[in-house]
């Protein structure tokens, strides 16, 4: 049931947000150079967010296997928990080899200092009530500074972080063993947290980029 409680917790945490858009880290590649590449690393960052929905889908799909064993009447199936894994992993190496690529190309283009200053000009504090704090404050201290990169590096960060926690479960499961529910804590905590610090910037970050984003 402690799973379940997590879930729900997740599902209102989310829902405190405007997603506005769903899909994570779209619209502020604005503040890149302009050059045929952009269109490249536009459609990497779609492709990543993609994936990344698909991989929290299947890690939902996991997360709910683990819980029908909560009233003792259904026996834990690592087989089919371990399927559901490997398809979260697949999805999450996709999702990074296209986040991978948009940084690649992002570092070559440079920043358009215009939209740069943008950013660092903008006010977020009126906005900090409506979000986490602590997340906020990560993805402001980004946004102000410019950094972009940083943000897409952190990204990064946050699903190889997601990629060792679902890499750890398959290794028990592979073996037949139930991994202990303190894994799926973690799992759920940092799948969350990566789910609201993209989001974040892209809610915070696009309005004030992409309506000088030529298209």
């Amino acid at each position: 049931m402690k799973i379940k409680i997590l879930l729900v917790s997740a599902v209102i945490a989310l829902s405190v947000i405007n997603l506005y858009p769903i899909t994570c880290l779209n619209d502020i590649e604005c503040v890149f150079n302009p050059a045929p590449e952009k269109a490249i690393l536009r459609t990497n960052m779609i492709d990543g967010a993609t994936h990344f929905l698909m991989a929290k889908a299947h890690i939902a799909l996991l997360l709910a296997e683990y819980e029908k064993t909560a009233n003792n009447q259904v026996e834990f199936d690592c087989g089919t928990s371990n399927a559901y894994c490997d398809n979260a992993i697949k999805e999450l190496k996709a999702a990074l080899d296209d986040y991978a690529n948009a940084r690649t190309i992002g570092e070559k283009l440079g920043y358009n200092p215009a939209q740069v200053q943008l950013l660092k000009t903008a006010t977020f504090s009126n906005s900090k009530s409506q979000y986490n704090s602590d997340i906020f404050n990560k993805v402001t201290a980004y946004l102000q500074s410019g950094d972009i990169l940083g943000i897409y590096t952190k990204n990064i960060e946050n699903l190889k972080t997601i990629l060792g926690l679902l890499e750890t479960i398959t290794s028990q499961l592979q073996n037949d063993v139930q991994p202990p529910v303190e894994d799926y804590w973690k799992l759920l905590e940092k799948e969350s947290e990566a789910t609201l610090f993209g989001n974040l910037a892209t809610v915070l970050g696009s309005p004030i980029v992409k309506e000088q984003c030529p298209r």
